[in-house]
């Protein structure tokens, strides 16, 4: 891939969430060269480091913590702390309160509820059957703790989720995600469009996997 064509692509678009999403993907790609470019490019271009540090904090839910810290290097190089932590600097506390475990709970349930729709029932009923310690992780972790921040709207972040499980090759849970960034408001032509600025740099049967699933969707 020609990083300066690639950037050159990017700037086709005006959409801060498919620029975010890209990142997303950019962050599993773990080309840490081409994530400082971009970083670059998208400071330029007015993009909030409060937002790249969200994208960040909820990727190591997608591909790991050894990518996310590489990806918080990355975006600490290019921008100043005050501009992608918005005045939270310093130490925190590392303990929950109740409060917090039951808004973990309630944002969770009502997140994954919003996303899965009529589907949960069935997605709650396997994981716990399987695993009550994973559902739990996933409802209060994942969806509560995590992708229930206010730092990013849930469109965004459902972006954002599919384009890493695209260039992860995760077809079980990209399939279940593209239905999801439905019930949130994408649009297949979003997902499209998202697809055409991630192919650069993904697998090609990856990609094309995706973009046979996306077509289904309008069936």
């Amino acid at each position: 891939m020609n990083p300066e064509k690639f950037q050159k692509k990017l700037a086709e678009t005006h959409s801060v969430s498919i620029l975010l999403a890209v990142f997303s993907a950019l962050i599993a790609h773990a080309d840490n060269a081409l994530m400082k470019k971009i970083l670059r490019d998208f400071k330029a271009r007015g993009i909030k480091g409060e937002s790249l540090h969200e994208v960040i904090i909820q990727s190591y839910l997608f591909c790991g913590f050894p990518r996310m810290l590489d990806a918080l290097f990355n975006l600490a190089e290019e921008f100043a702390p005050d501009e992608y932590l918005g005045g939270r600097g310093g130490p925190v506390s590392l303990e929950y309160s109740r409060e917090e475990s039951r808004r973990f709970e309630r944002d969770g349930i009502a997140l994954i509820q919003r996303i899965y729709a009529e589907r949960f029932p069935k997605l709650r009923d396997s994981i716990q059957s399987m695993s009550p310690d994973i559902y739990r992780i996933m409802i209060m972790e994942g969806y509560g703790k995590i992708l229930s921040r206010p730092g990013l709207d849930v469109f965004t972040r459902e972006l954002c989720v599919v384009a890493t499980l695209a260039y992860e090759g995760r077809s079980r849970q990209l399939l279940a995600h593209l239905l999801g960034s439905l019930n949130v408001g994408v649009g297949v032509e979003d997902l499209t469009e998202l697809m055409d600025y991630i192919e650069p740099f993904t697998n090609s049967d990856r990609i094309a996997f995706a973009r046979t699933a996306i077509n289904k969707l309008t069936d």
